[in-house]
């Protein structure tokens, strides 16, 4: 038998083996659609809006109610009256507030005087992208409200509001969003939730396939439709799965860097090369989980442990430079670090290509090394398996 029509054999059987089974239908092919699209939908518009906060205006004065105006204007914080901190603070740590605003009695009187009075806002940062938004918000409104009032005041002492704002703004910064400019969580938690569901699910795809002819003892009716060849019958057995899977790493570039109108600043297609090197690691760690677990049990434990932990280590929140050097050092032996490097290079930075080829190459020595080390283990294992069936 050549070997195309092996793995077209062998191929033809697993196709016939998932169609019989639709659990394995459910968790191969619908279960990925499935999470991957409540994660995202979960992720709403991508904006952290109406987040309550509580409001306590000792002042009552015009000044206050000015701040209470600008704040109300900015996109994340809803604020809710309290009457004194006590209620406030009450209301913050049974939850039912983000943060607490404080305006002090006698704001605008020392407003007026030219002293600084701060409004205080205390935060829960447990909820820490929700008080990392408020914190931004909140204090960008407070700033422009007291610039505003300084600038009134400079302006009464002469030279007009010009010269007032001159006075003022003696330094104005500037800044410039690369990437994810509207500061949507769809796409900073999309595209790192997405491909860390992907990589799981490839996985333990993958690990399933080759389990089932170990669990259900056909190991030997399996390499016989390849004439007893294990190379086409594995290659065929695993090609329906890395075909969906590949596919699966295509849509999601399209829906997150095209559908969207989140359109790449760099090569559409080394950002595809990088999602498609992505799931080929997956593959090869299946292979090399398949070769060194002692049954088919403990390798889906070692697929599920190796990839479901990965995602805090890769960088995407707390940058590697800030971790431990243990953790940092495992973070470089996961696959999606590597992905995720070159997705941020080729959506938002616009590398080019000689820039993403270190991370590509890493990704590509993950797919192909564990085929090399423990290909021939796995296919030992598997002809030893057939004799005894």
């Amino acid at each position: 038998m050549r070997a195309w029509a092996a793995i077209r054999a062998s191929a033809a059987r697993e196709l016939s083996a998932v169609a019989a089974r639709p659990w394995e239908i459910f968790a191969v092919v619908v279960a990925p659609l499935l999470w991957m699209g409540i994660t995202w939908a979960l992720l709403g518009n991508g904006q952290q809006t109406a987040l309550p906060v509580a409001l306590v205006d000792d002042d009552a004065s015009g000044a206050s109610r000015e701040i209470v105006r600008v704040i109300s204007s900015t996109r994340s914080p809803d604020l809710r009256a309290y009457a004194s901190m006590s209620e406030a603070q009450l209301a913050l740590r049974s939850n039912e507030v983000f943060a607490v605003l404080h305006v002090p009695a006698g704001y605008e009187r020392e407003q007026r005087r030219g002293a600084q009075l701060p409004v205080v806002l205390f935060l829960n940062e447990q909820y820490f992208a929700a008080a990392g938004d408020l914190e931004g918000d909140l204090r960008t409104a407070v700033a422009a409200a007291s610039e505003a009032r300084a600038v009134q005041m400079a302006a009464l002492a002469g030279g007009g509001f010009r010269g007032g704002t001159l006075k003022v703004e003696i330094l104005q910064p500037a800044f410039v969003v690369l990437g994810n400019p509207a500061m949507s969580y769809q796409a900073y938690l999309g595209s790192a939730l997405l491909p860390g569901m992907l990589q799981l699910f490839a996985v333990m795809a993958f690990l399933g396939a080759i389990a089932r002819e170990t669990r259900e003892r056909t190991v030997g009716a399996w390499l016989a439709t390849s004439g007893g060849r294990f190379w086409p019958a594995l290659v065929g057995k695993l090609a329906p799965f890395v075909g969906y899977y590949l596919l699966l790493a295509a849509a999601y570039v399209g829906w997150v860097g095209g559908w969207n109108e989140w359109a790449p600043s760099g090569s559409l297609v080394t950002w595809l090369a990088g999602a498609f090197l992505l799931v080929l690691a997956m593959l090869g760690f299946a292979i090399l989980f398949s070769a060194v677990a002692p049954d088919w049990r403990f390798a889906l434990t070692l697929g599920s442990l190796f990839v479901a932990p990965t995602l805090p280590f890769t960088g995407f929140s707390l940058p590697q430079a800030s971790m431990g050097e243990a953790a940092r050092i495992y973070g470089y032996t996961v696959p999606l670090t590597w992905y995720l490097k070159v997705q941020s290079e080729q959506w938002t930075l616009a590398s080019s290509f000689a820039d993403s080829l270190p991370a590509l190459s890493i990704l590509a020595a993950f797919a192909l090394v564990p085929w090399l080390l423990a290909g021939p283990l796995l296919a030992r294992r598997m002809r030893r398996a057939a004799v005894v069936a």
